[in-house]
């Protein structure tokens, strides 16, 4: 069998080079106003060079998700905690993360910590679905099992909320993998699994009616930092309760928060049709956290439309400059799902037999 010529193979390359070409390009614009960009460099629309990198060159984002594919090859399934943490042992420069990474290193290598237990207490942030979207790889087409596996895994990083982020990006990642799969069916799978007063699921209700509404990036846009810039005892912007509960979800000063990241990578995949084009240089634009959202929103429209959707020049830039190589790294995470199905299947057909007269 020709595994590249596999539309499974399409989705998988896809996906990793759709988060790489997301957080490299929005790298640029990390923690800027939607508005400073646009004075700054006019319009995002290509990988550049920035902060003595060169263009295509990816944030720790990637590295982290890389050394969860480690993981992954090596146990040939879905990692343990433990398994994560030994390819952070070996491969991790604390120094290069955020605070909370940088926390369960020092607790797990230097204050023995249990890797399960070493996401308790750290500080908010993305870092937990930043990186998990092979989860949704090697869970494609069962969203389910994805969010449960993304909850288990991040507990290394985060307690709480943040495990809802990491599990919301995995299911919308493997529910995106299905060929029947809409941006509907994707948002929702999203949402799905989380518990029904998590406030991530919040933030997702409160970016999806918003985008409902105006069913344009540039309103949307406009409309969700008014609602971040409000001050406390301003008029919400959308009146409407989220959820039913009487809420309103307001954000103030989350640029690196689950919270808001998740719900805007979510809403700006929907408003382009999970196009990956207009996705990553929309979320480029966005500003805030923009590498997070693109890496987040790149995986899904990468896993979505397939390798195919995406530039040739943006394929051979981030192919150029990053490791490991992801043709072959493709491959390989093609194999393990290929494994784990096999083994499904054998699950099955012994669980029948244990249904025989």
């Amino acid at each position: 069998m020709e595994i590249e010529h596999t539309l499974l193979f399409r989705k998988i390359h896809g996906c990793l080079v759709g988060g790489l070409v997301g957080d490299a390009m929005g790298g640029p614009s990390e923690g800027m106003h939607y508005k400073d960009i646009g004075n700054r460099f006019g319009k995002i629309t290509r990988m550049m060079d920035y902060r003595g990198r060169p263009a295509g060159h990816a944030t720790d984002d990637s590295a982290l998700k890389h050394m969860l594919c480690k993981a992954i090859l090596r146990k040939g399934g879905t990692p343990s905690c433990e398994d994560w943490a030994a390819v952070w042992k070996e491969d991790m420069d604390p120094n290069m993360f955020f605070t909370p990474v940088a926390n369960s290193f020092n607790k797990i290598f230097l204050m023995g910590v249990p890797p399960r237990e070493a996401g308790r207490g750290n500080q908010i942030s993305n870092s937990s679905a930043m990186c998990i979207s092979p989860i949704g790889i090697i869970n494609a087409c069962n969203p389910h099992q994805a969010a449960l596996d993304a909850c288990n895994l991040s507990q290394m990083i985060h307690s709480g909320f943040p495990q809802d982020g990491a599990s919301a990006t995995a299911a919308a990642v493997a529910e995106a993998f299905d060929p029947k799969a809409t941006v509907d069916s994707v948002v929702e799978a999203a949402g799905t699994y989380l518990p029904k007063k998590s406030e991530v699921l919040v933030g997702i209700n409160y970016a999806m009616t918003l985008a409902h509404e105006v069913k344009d990036y540039i309103i949307f846009r406009e409309r969700f930092y008014e609602g971040l810039e409000a001050e406390p005892g301003d008029p919400i912007v959308d009146p409407r309760p989220v959820l039913q509960l009487g809420e309103r979800y307001r954000s103030k000063r989350y640029a690196t928060d689950p919270r808001e990241s998740i719900p805007v990578a979510l809403a700006v995949f929907w408003l382009d049709q999970g196009d990956p084009i207009k996705t990553i240089i929309d979320c480029a634009n966005f500003g805030r956290d923009a590498d997070t959202i693109g890496t987040i929103a790149g995986a899904i429209a990468g896993a979505f439309k397939g390798i195919d959707a995406m530039p040739p020049e943006w394929i051979e830039t981030v192919q150029k400059v990053n490791q490991p190589d992801q043709i072959e790294l493709s491959k390989e995470l093609f194999n393990v799902v290929v494994k784990m199905i096999s083994m499904e299947e054998e699950r099955i057909e012994i669980v029948k037999s244990l249904c025989t007269l």
